[in-house]
C-alpha cells in the first residue's frame, strides 16, 4: 500500500497550491510504483474547492482520478486557514458548489474502490488477521484490502492465506485456504 497525496488533479490548481509537482510528475510516479508492484494499492488525498477552483479544474481532477485509478480516495472541502496565502484570496468557491464536488468524487471513489478490489476476486492474498468481531474475522491483504470471514476467530493475530470473495456492496469475504502464521505484527 502507498498513500501519494494528491491535492487536486490540475495543474492551475496545484500551482496555486505551491504544491511541488505536475500531474505530469505524479502520474509518472505512480507508474513507475506500478512497474515494479502491479498490484499494490494507491490511495490519496483530494481536496475540493481551494480558492480559484472553476468548473474546468474539477473536471481535469475527475478525469485525472479516473486514469490513475485509484484504490481509495480521501475527499474533503477547502477550508480557510489563518496565516496562509489562500485565506488572503478573494476568488472562493461556493459551499453548495464545494459540497457537490465532495459528494462526486466520494460516488467516484466508491466505483473506483470496486473495482480496484474486483481484480482480485476469487485469488489467494496473504491476510493479516487483525482480530474477531461479532464472530467474523477482519483482516487486511498484502495490498491493503479489508476483509472478513467466517473462519475460526482463532485466527486473530496470525497470517495467512484466503481467497477473496468480492461481494456486489464491495464487501470482501475471505475463505482461509492456507495454514496460518503465529506472530503477525
Amino acid at each position: 500500500h502507498l498513500h501519494l497525496p494528491l491535492q487536486s488533479g490540475s495543474n492551475t490548481i496545484l500551482a496555486k497550491m505551491r504544491r511541488p509537482y505536475t500531474v505530469d510528475e505524479y502520474r509518472d510516479l505512480t507508474e513507475s510504483v506500478r512497474a515494479v508492484s502491479p498490484d499494490i494499492s494507491i490511495t490519496t488525498d483530494v481536496m475540493v474547492g481551494f480558492p480559484g477552483e472553476t468548473d474546468t479544474d474539477f473536471a481535469e481532477t475527475v478525469t485525472f482520478i479516473n486514469e490513475i485509478e485509484f484504490a481509495a480516495l480521501h475527499v474533503f472541502p477547502y477550508s480557510r486557514r489563518l496565516r496562509t496565502l489562500a485565506a488572503h484570496s478573494e476568488q472562493t468557491v461556493d459551499a453548495t458548489v464545494k459540497r457537490a464536488r465532495v459528494s462526486a468524487l466520494i460516488d467516484l471513489a466508491a466505483i473506483g474502490s470496486l473495482q480496484y478490489a474486483s481484480r482480485f476476486d476469487d485469488t489467494v492474498r496473504q491476510i493479516v488477521w487483525e482480530r474477531a468481531i461479532d464472530g467474523l474475522l477482519v483482516g487486511l491483504t498484502d495490498n491493503y484490502l479489508r476483509v472478513t470471514s467466517r473462519a475460526a476467530t482463532d485466527l486473530a493475530g496470525k497470517l495467512g492465506l484466503a481467497r477473496l470473495q468480492i461481494r456486489s456492496d464491495g464487501d470482501i469475504m475471505a475463505v482461509p485456504t492456507g495454514r496460518a502464521e503465529s506472530g503477525a505484527t
